[in-house]
C-alpha cells in the first residue's frame, strides 16, 4: 500500500481529518487513478462538516471493498459519488437510512 495511503488511513482512524485529505491528495497526486484515495479524500472532506457520517461511509468502503458481493461496492460507491458531486452535501443523510446497509 502507498505510504501516503497508509498515513492517511491511520489519520482518519485518528479522526485528523485535515491531515487526512492532505495525504489522500497526496496519494492521489502520485496515482491519480486510485480509488481508495478518490474515495479517502471525498470522505475526509465530508467528515470536516459530518463526521459521523463519513466515518459510518469509510467503515463500510473498507469493510466491502474486500466484498465477494459486488453489489455493495457499487452501491457504496454511488453514494460516495453522489457526496462528490452534492452541491448540499448537508441534506444528504438525512433522507438516507444507513442502518439498513
Amino acid at each position: 500500500m502507498d505510504t501516503n495511503l497508509s498515513k492517511a488511513i491511520d489519520s482518519c482512524y485518528k479522526r485528523d481529518y485535515q491531515k487526512a485529505l492532505l495525504y489522500f491528495s497526496l496519494a492521489l497526486k502520485a496515482n491519480p487513478n486510485s480509488k481508495d484515495a478518490r474515495v479517502g479524500a471525498i470522505l475526509s472532506d465530508f467528515a470536516l462538516e459530518r463526521e459521523e457520517e463519513a466515518e459510518a461511509l469509510f467503515e463500510y468502503y473498507l469493510v466491502s471493498k474486500n466484498d465477494e458481493k459486488e453489489e455493495y461496492r457499487r452501491y457504496l460507491e454511488e453514494i460516495i459519488d453522489i457526496v462528490d458531486n452534492s452541491s448540499s452535501i448537508n441534506n444528504l443523510f438525512d433522507s438516507i437510512n444507513l442502518d439498513t446497509l
